[in-house]
């Protein structure tokens, strides 16, 4: 215990820079800004100081610690190597695969190992994923009005500045274009910690806290996604009433209906263009066709899957998409890669990842499970799971277990 309690000149570097790693996740729509690859050059830095912390305070790695890295290193190896030997995977599509899992855990697995080794406080976490949140809906205004006033297309803004960026774009009512960019869903849980500040440890003045939520608020209305006005919605709700603030939350139900009525025009277009319209039916005819041929295939492979990376060979998300076992029905897609042991495998990692929640006896519990819910059952809906930023949102809400559990009371 004495080498985890002592500071050393290390801990406060290690500290520093996974925070900043872990901004950069959150923050940026991907990973390249002008051709550099941040995220990449952030991660690198950090282990070079990370790896060396470990060999100096080796109590901090446990024994719980080495099989878990050793477990999840085999799993993926094994899954990688089916996908490699059925011949039906191309290898490049199993690095790219193996990247976005390994990504996903590492980034969740650092969070919760810094905040229980005291190298972070979880509510230092909170509010850094929280900054991030701000920082990427921050860019998305600022890129939505510059392109607006000089006349040219966000999406090419966009993708000048950060190469590859996943943007969903399309018209939106009152000649806008919508901007979806991947970290949009995990502003919600950002939101919902920002507003559950006992709970989450975040603590920021009334006016920071109204800025913050009016732009993570705007860009949620570019992102002009059904789902990620759901998990907002959520968010509000959840918090608001954790917080038994009453009175605020009927004020902010009655401050929307007055919007709603003073901008009928608007809200009654996107209603209808996100629910009613052909765009809409076609969204969701892909979804059902997903459902149909993932299905079939999982059947042809139903114990282990066609292995990591693999996509079904009747049905590419998208004919020009580098990453083609990408798809809307994330879930379904990870059930016919990695069959029903690799699901077993897969429901473990996400029971690990929320066994303080399991463990904790406290009363905003139900309003984390709904949280959490609501954020695995993104998977549903696009391929948000698998990624460094989702990596940041199941860290973000294990620091929240982790409060709920040993600090708040």
């Amino acid at each position: 215990m004495g080498k985890i309690e002592t500071p050393t000149v290390i801990r406060p570097l290690v500290s520093a820079l996974f925070q900043l790693l872990l901004f950069l996740v959150v923050s940026l729509p991907t990973g390249s800004i002008m051709g550099v690859n941040i995220k990449i050059v952030a991660f690198g830095i950090f282990l070079v100081v990370f790896l060396p912390y470990l060999l100096i305070a080796r109590e901090s790695l446990s024994t719980g610690d080495v099989v878990f890295v050793v477990g999840v290193t085999a799993f993926f190896s094994l899954w990688s190597l089916i996908g490699i030997v059925s011949g039906q995977v191309d290898g490049t599509q199993v690095l790219y695969k193996l990247r976005d899992m390994i990504s996903t855990v590492a980034v969740a697995w650092l969070s919760i190992f810094c905040i229980k080794r005291r190298i972070l406080s979880s509510e230092r976490l909170v509010t850094v994923v929280i900054y991030g949140a701000f920082t990427v809906s921050v860019t998305k205004l600022v890129i939505a009005v510059s392109s607006l006033y000089f006349g040219v297309s966000p999406v090419d803004v966009t993708l000048s500045i950060f190469q590859g960026a996943p943007i969903i774009s399309g018209p939106m009512p009152l000649g806008l274009q919508r901007m979806e960019f991947s970290p949009d869903i995990l502003n919600s849980f950002a939101l919902f910690a920002l507003l559950a500040p006992r709970l989450s440890g975040a603590r920021f003045g009334r006016l920071m806290s109204g800025v913050i939520t009016i732009a993570i608020l705007m860009s949620a209305l570019l992102a002009f996604s059904r789902y990620i006005w759901l998990s907002h919605v959520a968010a509000i709700a959840s918090a608001l009433i954790l917080r038994r603030s009453w009175k605020i939350l009927a004020v902010t139900c009655v401050a929307a209906l007055v919007l709603g009525v003073g901008f009928y025009d608007f809200v009654s277009d996107a209603f209808e263009s996100r629910f009613l319209s052909v765009s809409a039916e076609k969204s969701d005819s892909a979804r059902v066709e997903q459902f149909r041929v993932l299905t079939e295939e999982f059947e042809s492979r139903p114990i282990f899957g066609k292995g990591m990376g693999a996509h079904a060979a009747r049905l590419l998300r998208d004919d020009y998409d580098e990453h083609q076992y990408v798809y809307e029905l994330e879930w379904l897609a990870f059930l016919m890669q990695f069959g029903i042991i690799g699901m077993i495998g897969l429901i473990l990692l996400v029971g690990l990842s929320c066994g303080d929640l399991i463990m904790s006896n406290h009363p905003a519990a139900p309003y984390l499970w709904v949280m959490f819910l609501v954020w695995l059952c993104s998977g549903f809906t696009n391929p948000y799971l698998t990624s460094s930023y989702a990596g940041g949102a199941f860290g973000l809400f294990m620091a929240m277990f982790y409060r709920s559990r040993y600090v708040v009371a």
